[in-house]
């Protein structure tokens, strides 16, 4: 059989690219076809059409760094314990805030939107995932303090399976923390989610408003109010606060146009919530909004350290175990035998728009 030179040249080029020696796609006429058949960074799916997940890499405005997420945790390099490092989290309730001090507010989403003057949290089915949008700087929602830097509480978004692995090993369910800072600069905090009656833990309840909401909640509909009081952002806090030891790199988003340079934090513990909370969100989610894992070979464990205080929340607690109706039950992975195979498949949610804070412009990437 004769191969035409084009033909060798996209398999060469692909070789290069698993061997991730190249990261652009070849110019041969094929790829090029396929190119002008893909959508656009604001266009794609889970499925496994032409706008899935194996044709992202081709999209316009695409490019598919080293450093990219999720990853599957598979040894100590990135792993923080409790001594090393603790993550500064400053969540605050609506009934906690001080109006006297809270920071006044305009969010512009489009040159169509004259903004919010009041503070208002959004349930947005954004047709990759159901996720809770917050006012950056609000009287509800708060920061983290990461490297003396603060991010701002911008959303909170659900990955079903999750798409972080640990040994291999796949959580029921994900939720994501996305934080911005004053310059655009992304933070994520992972939460593993798992069921509590299959692990006979007590469940969590900060999310159980979400129950008889998310089947309420239109695709890309972002007009629905979520009343401030119904999320205890002071318990995801402490939730995230107990679930040490912590995986952190530097990585990416895990949709397009998977931007570097985003600062990930996951806890090792998982949460556990009702089943039938986990299912109505499952619900509202693509089946499989998980983005297969990546390479970590060119992931460096980065220099972290608590002996800033400011690095630490002094109102917090030291960690304490999450509630359990058996003492020897572990409050990390699951047993073999209740481990869950996953699809390979996944999201990051967008954040998207613009925000002022005060007279200080937070320069969120439109993605």
């Amino acid at each position: 059989m004769v191969f035409g030179m084009s033909y060798l040249k996209h398999q060469l080029s692909t070789a290069l690219r698993k061997l991730n020696l190249e990261d652009e796609p070849c110019d041969c006429r094929r790829c090029e076809t396929q190119r002008q058949n893909v959508p656009s960074v604001h266009d794609w799916t889970y499925s496994d059409g032409p706008k899935g997940p194996r044709f992202w890499h081709l999209m316009k405005g695409v490019k598919i760094g080293k450093k990219q997420s999720p990853l599957d945790f598979t040894d100590a390099t990135l792993e923080f314990k409790h001594a090393e490092f603790v993550p500064a989290i400053f969540y605050q309730n609506a009934s906690e805030s001080n109006s006297a001090n809270d920071v006044h507010i305009r969010i512009a989403r489009s040159d169509n939107c004259q903004g919010r003057k009041k503070p208002r949290i959004s349930l947005v089915n954004t047709g990759h995932s159901v996720q809770i949008d917050f006012p950056v700087g609000a009287e509800v929602g708060g920061h983290v303090l990461f490297e003396e830097v603060k991010y701002y509480l911008k959303q909170i978004h659900f990955h079903s399976p999750a798409e972080h692995k640990v040994h291999g090993t796949t959580h029921r369910m994900e939720a994501h923390f996305v934080h911005v800072n004053e310059d655009g600069g992304l933070l994520v905090m992972g939460m593993f989610i798992n069921v509590a009656e299959e692990f006979k833990q007590t469940p969590v309840n900060f999310l159980d408003f979400l129950l008889h909401e998310v089947a309420q909640v239109q695709v890309k509909r972002e007009d629905d109010y979520v009343p401030p009081e119904q999320i205890d952002l002071e318990q995801a806090a402490q939730l995230i606060m107990d679930a040490s030891p912590y995986f952190c790199y530097e990585g990416s988003l895990t949709t397009p146009p998977f931007t570097e340079g985003v600062h990930w934090i996951v806890g090792h513990a998982p949460v556990f919530m009702r089943r039938e909370l986990i299912l109505a969100l499952e619900s509202g989610l693509p089946k499989g909004n998980a983005r297969p894992v990546q390479s970590a070979k060119d992931i460096g464990r980065p220099s972290l350290s608590i002996e800033s205080r400011s690095l630490r929340s002094p109102s917090r607690a030291p960690p304490s175990p999450l509630p359990t109706d058996n003492a020897e039950s572990s409050k990390f992975l699951a047993p073999p035998e209740m481990r869950r195979v996953t699809s390979q498949t996944g999201s990051e949610a967008q954040v998207d728009g613009a925000a002022v804070v005060d007279e200080v412009k937070l320069r969120v990437p439109s993605l």
